[in-house]
């Protein structure tokens, strides 16, 4: 059950503030977003019980995701967090993406993606790896980015179909990949 919604942004500091009704929630340099406090239905309405949920507008490429940006900060508050990546047109492959890869794969306690995440074999063996659904060809403005790693687990692990979409895929091919921190492991061999 939702209890709040409120417009926020994130200073240069990494802490979230809320917007005055004279800003606006165009792009400046500040991160603009909104917060969402909720609680689950027949839970109390008790600190303890209240989650709270943010979505912002960020440039999350190297450029703009360093160790001195706010959104890098207001992660590192955070500590352990969740992590989502749906539809991201493969920019976690690619080089300019590389300090938010890095900063997911080492903060990051789950994973919840599709293919356009960051490539399956850049997860090294800490990492418990499931795979939904059915794996194909990419679609077609993304043909180069088919992972072979990633067959090979679906042809391990033979999930099966999805009933609904998640990210780019067709109706033919529906996939979600959940990765686990593995705790305790020595193991630190990268997925072939």
């Amino acid at each position: 059950t939702p209890l709040s919604i409120q417009y926020v942004k994130i200073n240069s500091s990494g802490q979230v503030e809320p917007l005055s009704n004279n800003e606006s929630l165009q792009a400046d340099k500040n991160l603009n977003g909104i917060k969402i406090q909720f609680i689950e239905k027949d839970k109390l309405l008790a600190e303890e019980n209240i989650k709270t949920i943010y979505y912002f507008t960020a440039d999350v490429s190297n450029k703009g995701f360093t160790s001195n940006s706010g959104i890098e900060k207001f992660l590192k508050n955070k500590g352990d967090v969740a992590v989502s990546f749906k539809a991201a047109s493969y920019l976690p492959h690619g080089k300019n993406f590389s300090n938010l890869k890095d900063y997911v794969q080492k903060n990051a306690e789950v994973i919840v993606m599709d293919d356009t995440g960051p490539k399956i074999n850049s997860f090294d063996k800490n990492w418990d790896i499931r795979v939904f659904g059915t794996y194909g060809q990419p679609i077609k403005a993304f043909k180069d980015k088919y992972q072979k790693p990633l067959e090979k687990l679906f042809h391990e692990q033979r999930p099966k179909r999805l009933d609904f979409r998640f990210g780019y895929g067709k109706n033919e091919y529906q996939i979600i990949i959940k990765l686990s921190k593995k705790h305790n492991s020595q193991n630190t061999k990268q997925i072939q």
